[in-house]
């Protein structure tokens, strides 16, 4: 947050007693808002590197992804629920979706078209098959609607899985986060 590379906790509860912990994000500015993961807080995209970033929230050293991304990641995480465990979908300004697990493993990646990506992309759930495939819809600013089934059925049950937090992208973390998901 705050284009400083750095991300705060502040207690909601006592907020007079300012900053409870804080991490380096990015050693740049950081792109994109976070997204709150069951493992940690992944924050997005470290410019200098082309790293995706997660950050524990118990302090520990900060996590990066093992390979290098093609390209500047400007938009925000999405968290799925998957059979196996959460899965991360980022998508890089060129226009590369990329799914990682929580633990920053690659899963796979596929090219979207040669439009750019400065959205962020939204996970919806399969309201004709329960449990089937979810999809990602990702927008282009070459006019391009993405629309990618994933293996996420719907928003990973964390607090914050989504930029706007849920489906509806509400914003208000009281929310159902799958309102209208069987």
């Amino acid at each position: 947050g705050a284009g400083i590379g750095q991300v705060f906790e502040f207690s909601t509860a006592a907020p007079d007693a300012g900053t409870t912990w804080r991490q380096p994000a990015v050693t740049t500015a950081a792109a994109g808002a976070p997204a709150v993961g069951s493992n940690g807080l992944f924050h997005g995209f470290n410019s200098a590197t082309a790293e995706l970033r997660r950050i524990p929230f118990d302090g520990g050293a900060p996590a990066t992804s093992p390979t290098a991304l093609a390209g500047f990641v400007q938009s925000s995480p999405v968290i799925g629920a998957g059979a196996g465990g959460n899965l991360v979908y980022w998508v890089s300004k060129p226009g590369v979706l990329y799914v990682t697990d929580e633990a920053l493993s690659s899963r796979w990646s596929f090219q979207l078209g040669t439009g750019q990506v400065v959205a962020s992309p939204s996970l919806d759930c399969n309201r004709s098959r329960p449990g089937g495939p979810g999809a990602l819809y990702i927008a282009s600013t070459d006019g391009t609607l993405f629309s990618v089934l994933v293996d996420s059925p719907k928003l990973a049950a964390t607090d914050w899985p989504k930029w706007q937090h849920d489906a509806q992208n509400s914003g208000n973390p009281d929310f159902p986060l799958n309102a209208g998901c069987p």
